[in-house]
């Protein structure tokens, strides 16, 4: 949907302006680039980053496992609970994504390495290449902050509208149906609000609702091949206290396939 047709659709939400307002985070928009036009640690995929004192992690079958990305927070303007520099580093397992809705195939990783000097980082080179082939061409990345309210899948999102589902538009269409084409949160991002294909785990598992921040969302799609074989969303969450204090021991990964 072009511009000119999303400001008329929002525009329907005006007089909720306000309450929408009122959900709003603060998120950091990737955008890509090709590995070799920024000379950054902020990566997707490709060769991973390591210092003299930390090494691959390992799969169960011993096996190095795959950067999925790699984030240098002392590139990220957003405040706290995120961190204000260290790297942060994302793992899978060869086999992520190969086995639809078979979690326990999904081995990943998550570490924070304290901030050091940018020259004690050396590049990590995969030795057997049979192992990275299905893995995703590697990208580096900026961004811009942005601010954005509660996404339409989100569960905290009834929450704030659930009496708003009227029709508010000429066309008829209901207050949920427009802010859904407009809120949808469908971007790759560090914060914000999460976007799902087909519901939030947190709807019906309350018990995951400690996992109160979204750490890192990547969204496959057409221009940019960033899932591993036919992941549609990869998404970290992590509670915010935990991230706070720098702790990545308990990350919970969520993916939903197209």
């Amino acid at each position: 949907m072009n511009n000119t047709k999303k400001n008329r659709l929002i525009a329907n939400l005006l007089p909720y302006k306000h309450l929408i307002d009122s959900t709003n985070k603060k998120c950091f928009l990737l955008q890509f680039h090709p590995a070799s036009e920024l000379n950054t640690l902020n990566q997707i995929a490709g060769d991973p980053f390591i210092n003299p004192y930390i090494s691959i992690p390992k799969d169960i079958k011993g096996n190095d496992m795959l950067l999925l990305a790699q984030i240098d927070f002392k590139d990220i303007p957003l405040q706290q609970p995120f961190p204000s520099n260290g790297v942060v580093q994302f793992f899978v397992n060869k086999d992520f994504g190969k086995y639809h809705f078979q979690k326990q195939y999904e081995q990943f990783s998550v570490r924070y390495i304290e901030p050091i000097s940018d020259s004690d980082y050396i590049p990590y080179s995969y030795s057997d290449k049979n192992h990275i082939a299905s893995a995703p061409i590697p990208y580096t990345f900026s961004g811009i902050l942005s601010v954005e309210p509660v996404s339409s899948f989100d569960y905290q999102y009834e929450t704030y509208f659930s009496e708003f589902n009227q029709i508010i538009s000429a066309d008829e269409r209901t207050f949920h149906e427009i802010y859904t084409i407009c809120f949808l949160g469908a971007e790759h991002k560090i914060g914000g609000y999460p976007y799902f294909i087909h519901e939030d785990f947190r709807l019906k598992h309350t018990h995951l609702r400690k996992y109160d921040t979204l750490l890192l969302q990547l969204v496959d799609d057409d221009e940019y091949k960033i899932g591993y074989r036919d992941s549609g969303i990869i998404s970290f969450f992590i509670e915010k206290e935990k991230l706070i204090n720098k702790d990545f021991t308990d990350v919970y990964m969520h993916t939903e396939h197209y």
